[in-house]
């Protein structure tokens, strides 16, 4: 019988073979994966399940385990939990997936409640964190505390309250320690402590870069309750403790200095200074020791600068600016600062700019007053002396009649006698004084191109507020937009206010207890120690608009004393 023969097929081919095998074996076996793009999961994580359960009493320490909805970022854990009284040693926690395990000490206090705080810090795989904490409460002995406070945050991002339960504390001293409970607020603002024993406590608001930490108020945002302190009953629910966050102003700080040319210069400050008019003396010391008087103004594009001019050119390679004093209604708001500059090297010998506007200005008129058009030059000027003309023009050839306002050797303003007309083009023409040389523009001819809008409308805004007898209630309306924006009125003998000629928009409504008769909310300190001044926040942002008369519905403000 004979054999069957196999025939080899030659090598090249043998390996193509293979190969092709191998590639659809290994696609077959291949894990399936969830395609690229779609949407991005931003629905937050939630806590399902735990064992043994939140209430859980005569906890005498042991494993916690914690399952979630999905995945947990790991580099966020440990972070992401605390636990109130805090405990003698590091909180131990393992990870598996969705899944937590928290290990307390055996060594806990008898008859304590303790509260572990999942904070918003923890997020899940996608970087999305908890919509807001999730509080656990676990006692050593045979009850769980009940006590709760919760309020809401307002002005600021990334907040997280502090909490500390005290005796005979001084009060400001304890915002310099560790805080004995921390929870975080919501994207809303809102926060809220549960299970608390009763007792005396002082409470905090407080920037997520203090979190858990004592007050820095020279690095960190911070806000006051209006009371010394909260008095907490057994079970006790104490709601609408609500804050104002801010960065506490530091004082006024001269940074630096500079000289641009023989008569004018500029100091540097570390905060925007106030926009009315300061007093002050600052004085020139020469190298030769001779004492030159100074006069200043505020730089108007920069609120922290302040520029100072001299009558004479100096002469040298330094000068001393001695500032003696600067004051705001006979308050000194700074004293005794000394810097010493170094004199331009060569004489300036560049032509006058218009550093505002540019060629195009777009002016929203307003019935009854006539925003101006404000110049802004490189350096000061004298009055008078830059431009030989000024032409206003309206469309192709109606000149404007209008008033020139000379406000600093920096700026003046132009403005028209009468109303601005809606929907129109003007112009602006400057023809340079040849004679100032380069104390006036390079180019004979500067045009600016201004389009005005729509007349802006104004409502009016009228209410009654019941609050018993505080001394003085003041209503503050504050611009959606623009912060700065704002109208105030003080709640009349018959409870109520009105607030006239609102530019039509969207506006916060607050009121607030006006202790100190500033009109301006005061937001306390922390050190020396004073509380803030009690507000209410409207929940609602009001649209103001034109023509129209708003009578809002009685505002109760005695549930906030």
């Amino acid at each position: 019988m004979r054999k069957k023969e196999f025939i080899i097929p030659n090598k090249t081919l043998f390996i193509y073979l293979i190969v092709h095998v191998l590639f659809f074996i290994l696609l077959s076996c291949a894990a399936i994966q969830v395609p690229s793009g779609g949407p991005v999961d931003t629905t937050p994580p939630e806590l399902v399940a735990v064992t043994p359960p939140s209430g859980t009493i005569q906890f005498s320490g042991g494993e916690i385990h914690l399952r979630f909805s999905e995945y947990m970022d790991e580099s966020t854990v440990e972070q992401g939990f605390r636990v109130f009284p805090r405990l003698n040693e590091q909180l131990d926690i393992s990870f598996k997936g969705d899944e937590l395990f928290l290990e307390l000490p055996h060594d806990l206090a008898p008859n304590q409640t303790y509260v572990i705080t999942a904070g918003r810090g923890l997020k899940d795989e996608h970087g999305v964190p908890l919509a807001e904490p999730v509080h656990m409460a676990y006692s050593t002995g045979s009850e769980i505390a009940r006590g709760q406070i919760s309020g809401q945050v307002f002005n600021e991002n990334d907040i997280a309250v502090h909490l500390w339960r005290f005796n005979d504390e001084d009060i400001d001293s304890l915002f310099f320690t560790k805080p004995d409970y921390v929870t975080d607020v919501t994207d809303d603002g809102y926060y809220q402590f549960k299970y608390l024993s009763p007792g005396r406590y002082q409470i905090l608001s407080i920037g997520n870069e203090g979190a858990g930490l004592p007050l820095d108020t020279k690095r960190m945002r911070y806000g006051l309750y209006w009371k010394n302190h909260l008095e907490l009953g057994e079970n006790d629910s104490l709601t609408e403790i609500n804050m104002i966050v801010r960065k506490e102003p530091q004082p006024f700080r001269l940074v630096k200095g500079e000289w641009n040319s023989s008569r004018w210069g500029r100091l540097f400050f570390n905060r925007g200074l106030p926009t009315e008019k300061l007093e002050g003396k600052i004085i020139l010391v020469t190298e030769e020791g001779v004492s030159v008087p100074v006069d200043f103004f505020h730089d108007p594009l920069d609120s922290k600068n302040l520029i100072l001019t001299v009558l004479d050119s100096l002469e040298g390679k330094t000068i001393e600016i001695h500032l003696e004093y600067l004051s705001l209604k006979e308050r000194v708001i700074l004293d005794t600062s000394f810097i010493k500059i170094t004199m331009p090297e060569t004489p300036d010998s560049s032509f006058l700019e218009l550093v505002s506007p540019g060629s195009r200005v777009i002016v929203q008129p307003e019935l009854g007053n006539k925003p101006p058009v404000s110049l802004i030059f490189s350096k000061p000027v004298q009055q008078g002396m830059v431009f030989q003309s000024i032409e206003f023009i309206k469309g192709d050839s109606d000149s404007v009649e209008f008033v020139i306002n000379y406000i600093s050797p920096l700026k003046i303003n132009v403005a028209t006698v009468n109303d601005w007309e809606p929907n129109q083009i003007y112009f602006l023409q400057l023809i340079s004084n040849k004679d100032a040389g380069k104390m006036t523009f390079e180019d004979s001819l500067t045009n600016i191109h201004i389009q005005t809008e729509n007349f802006i409308g104004y409502g009016n805004l009228y209410g009654t507020v019941e609050f018993g007898e505080k001394s003085r209630l003041v209503v503050e309306l504050k611009s959606l937009e623009n912060s700065e924006n704002k109208w105030t009125s003080v709640v009349n003998s018959e409870s109520g206010f009105e607030l006239v000629m609102i530019p039509e928009g969207h506006y916060f409504l607050m009121i607030f207890e006006d202790r100190d008769q500033d009109h301006n909310y005061t937001y306390g300190k922390a050190v020396p120690y004073s509380p803030s001044e009690s507000f209410l926040m409207m929940p609602d942002t009001l649209e103001i608009r034109a023509n129209w008369d708003i009578d809002l519905d009685k505002i109760s403000f005695l549930r906030t004393f």
